[in-house]
C-alpha cells in the first residue's frame, strides 16, 4: 500500500470528488476484473460491479452509502467499461434488490481477495498494537496503524467502534503488563 492512500482508508463514502489520478488508481481495472464486470447482465449491473470494486480498492471496505456517485466517476466508468452510463446516480437507483447489491459487495471483495478478520487475526492485530502502544499512545495514530494493518492483510476494515475497541484492549493489555513489572519491581 502507498503512503498517498491513507487518507481513503476506512472511508465508508465515496469523495464527493475525483482527480485524474484517483480515478486511474482505484478505477481502473486488471483483465481479470473486467472479465468478471463483464459477465454482469445489464449495464447498471457492471457499473455497479465495478463501482464496488475500486471502492473496495480505495478504502478497504464495502460501499453501503446511498449518497448520489460523483458524475465524473460515472463518466470514468462509462468510458472504462464502454457502456452508457447515467447522468446522476446512487446506490439506491443502482439495485432494484438488496440481495444483488450484498452479492456485488461480496464479489468486489473476493476479487480483490479481502475477506473478515478471524478471531486468530484479531488477536494478532491486539498483538501488533500492543507493540505499537510502546512507540505511542496516541489512539488516532493507533486506529490509523490498524487500518494499514487491515488493509496490507487484505482484511475488511471494520467500523472505526471497532478498531478502537481493538487499540484500547492494547492499551489495557500493556498498562497491565507494565502493572505487573513494576509491582514485581518494587516491593
Amino acid at each position: 500500500m502507498q503512503g498517498w492512500q491513507t487518507p481513503y482508508l476506512g472511508l465508508r463514502d465515496l469523495p464527493r470528488e475525483f482527480t485524474e489520478f484517483e480515478l486511474q488508481a482505484f478505477f481502473s481495472f486488471s483483465r481479470d476484473e473486467l472479465e468478471l464486470i463483464a459477465r454482469r447482465r445489464g449495464d447498471h449491473h457492471k457499473l455497479g460491479l465495478a463501482l464496488h470494486i475500486g471502492f473496495v480498492r480505495m478504502s478497504g471496505r464495502p460501499l453501503n452509502s446511498v449518497r448520489a456517485v460523483p458524475a465524473v466517476l460515472l463518466r470514468h466508468l462509462g468510458s472504462m467499461l464502454d457502456i452508457e452510463t447515467p447522468d446522476l446516480a446512487s446506490l439506491r437507483a443502482l439495485y432494484a434488490r438488496g440481495r444483488t447489491l450484498f452479492d456485488h459487495q461480496q464479489q468486489a471483495c473476493e476479487a480483490l481477495g479481502f475477506g473478515w478478520m478471524t478471531e486468530h487475526q484479531r488477536r494478532a492485530l491486539v498483538r501488533i498494537l500492543r507493540d505499537e502502544v510502546a512507540h505511542s499512545a496516541d489512539r488516532e495514530r493507533l486506529l490509523l496503524h490498524a487500518r494499514h494493518w487491515l488493509y496490507e492483510h487484505r482484511l475488511i476494515i471494520v467500523h472505526d467502534r471497532a478498531i478502537r475497541g481493538l487499540v484500547a484492549a492494547a492499551l489495557v493489555e500493556l498498562e497491565t503488563v507494565t502493572a505487573q513489572a513494576i509491582c514485581a519491581e518494587v516491593p
